[in-house]
């Protein structure tokens, strides 16, 4: 008997608790949760999490290293960040979890002076989330005169050598502007067996996708961003990911989807729900298409801050609409968020299984 997957369908709502903690001293810190996630009328199923526990050590001269489990991201980037390569981020989720860190063993050289300051270093790190793999990376940071610089290069195993580098820069007070490019030798791509081969029929007994690898391919960002005095600010962001499908592929899909819809009655049900729920896993990737662009404006009121943002994907002309809003007390935190996504039918946000998301979430330290 083939062994579909379970039906997508529309969620009425979940509900997620947390209890999150942090202990630190001189050197190393240890944070981690728990949290139970489930729908209205199910029993929630607790779990821990160690989110992050490592040790920073210091040396002579500058040279200092870290032995442990640790949040290692790029600051270059709003929606995208290329360079990314240790932690990457999936800076799109719609109320995310907290970052969980990656195994590591890293050896870094700082430097301050007149000129002013940066720092190189040497990460070995081990994923544990597929389809991840250990990898050796390198990483130059330079700060001098309202302006970043960024260099990276990775050797990951099966997947070779990535170079990277990036600016970001504050020409005034007020606006600030950031760009990053990056090569990849080789990566991974999700395919569909369906798309590849016409000739394979409309549905499948086994799930047609499968993780395959890809030759080489570049993702960039650019972005600027303008503050005002009276708190409100406004970005605006383009990036490119090679590794994303095209809009043809995503046209196949829904071509293929309308096919098996319309055998409904014709195969087995299962057969018809199961096929559909694979295609459902097919929006797997950080961007799910090549080129994005984003525009994102806020008011920040201090403790409060309300904003709107419009992300686009011009191939397909899908789009995803954000609105959201947080307030800050001094142990209280409330949060707030509704996304909407759009566009022609045969675009890949308008496949979306579910188009309409919300959340609201309260947080209080004690």
């Amino acid at each position: 008997t083939p062994g579909y997957p379970a039906t997508v369908g529309r969620s009425g709502g979940t509900l997620r608790q947390e209890l999150q903690g942090r202990l630190g001293g001189e050197g190393w810190l240890l944070q981690g949760g728990w949290r139970s996630e489930a729908a209205p009328g199910q029993t929630p199923q607790w779990h821990g999490e160690v989110q992050q526990a490592y040790y920073d050590g210091q040396g002579g001269d500058g040279w200092g290293w870290t032995l442990g489990r640790k949040v290692l991201a790029s600051p270059l980037g709003f929606g995208f960040r290329p360079l990314d390569l240790i932690q990457q981020e999936n800076r799109r989720s719609f109320n995310p979890l907290p970052l969980r860190g990656v195994p590591l063993l890293a050896l870094e050289r700082l430097r301050a002076d007149a000129a002013g300051e940066g720092a190189s270093s040497l990460v070995a790190s081990f994923p544990e989330q597929t389809p991840q793999q250990p990898a050796l990376t390198w990483r130059r940071f330079e700060n001098a005169d309202s302006r970043e610089s960024h260099l990276i290069g990775q050797y990951q195993r099966g997947r070779g050598w990535a170079l990277g580098g990036g600016l970001m820069a504050t020409p005034d007070a007020d606006s600030a502007w950031h760009a990053a490019l990056l090569w990849r030798q080789q990566g991974e791509e999700v395919r569909h067996a369906l798309l590849a081969d016409p000739a394979a029929g409309a549905l499948a007994t086994d799930s047609p996708l499968s993780r395959q690898g890809r030759g080489r391919f570049f993702q960039a960002v650019a972005g600027w961003q303008w503050t005002s005095p009276a708190g409100w600010e406004m970005l605006a962001e383009a990036w490119y990911d090679g590794a994303a499908w095209g809009a043809g592929a995503w046209r196949a899909l829904q071509q293929l989807s309308e096919r098996q819809r319309q055998l409904a009655g014709l195969a087995p049900a299962a057969a018809v729900a199961g096929n559909l729920a694979w295609n459902a896993q097919s929006f797997q990737g950080a961007n799910l298409l090549p080129w994005n662009l984003l525009l994102r404006l806020t008011r920040n009121e201090g403790d409060r801050l309300l904003y709107i943002e419009a992300l686009s994907t011009p191939e397909d002309g899908g789009q995803a609409w954000t609105l959201g809003g947080e307030w800050r007390g001094d142990r209280q935190r409330w949060r707030l968020g509704w996304r909407h996504y759009a566009g022609p039918a045969a675009s890949a946000f308008a496949q979306l299984p579910i188009r309409q998301l919300g959340f609201v979430s309260w947080q209080i330290a004690f």
